[in-house]
Order: C-alpha cells, then sequence, then structure tokens
C-alpha cells in the first residue's frame, strides 16, 4: 500500500490499516503481559525463598539461645 494520507483513503482501506495496527497493538500487549507474568512468578519465588530464609534463621536463633540459656541455667545450679 502506498503512503496515502488516512482520509484519502477508501473505507476498505481504512478498514485494513486499522485492523493491521490493532493486530499490532495487541500483540505486542500480550507479550508485555506474558513477561510481566513471568516476572512476577520470578519475584513471587525470591520473596517465599527470602521468607524461608529468615524463618530458618529465626529458628535457629531461638534454638541457639535456648541452648546458650539451658547452659547458663545449668550452670548455676552445679
Amino acid at each position: 500500500m502506498s503512503k496515502r494520507s488516512f482520509l484519502t483513503r477508501s473505507a476498505e482501506e481504512r478498514l485494513k490499516v486499522q485492523k493491521k495496527y490493532s493486530k499490532q497493538i495487541d500483540r505486542w500487549i500480550n507479550q508485555r503481559m506474558k513477561l510481566l507474568g513471568r516476572l512476577w512468578k520470578k519475584k513471587l519465588a525470591a520473596l517465599a525463598a527470602k521468607l524461608v530464609l529468615v524463618a530458618a534463621a529465626i529458628a535457629g536463633g531461638f534454638a541457639a539461645g535456648k541452648a546458650a540459656m539451658d547452659k547458663v541455667v545449668a550452670g548455676k545450679r552445679g
């Protein structure tokens, strides 16, 4: 198709061009949505991993603190 003004084209030509561009825009939006979906999955996975690590650190710290406290209490007894 030649580069004519949109207004000087026939109705069929205008419709054809409009469909072409709407398909391009739809395709672009779909690609971006897929990309965003992948990024969200990665972010959620990273967040879950961080939560597991923090929970493990808290549990380890609690266990170590309890063991140290038991040692202190045992030292006072004996």
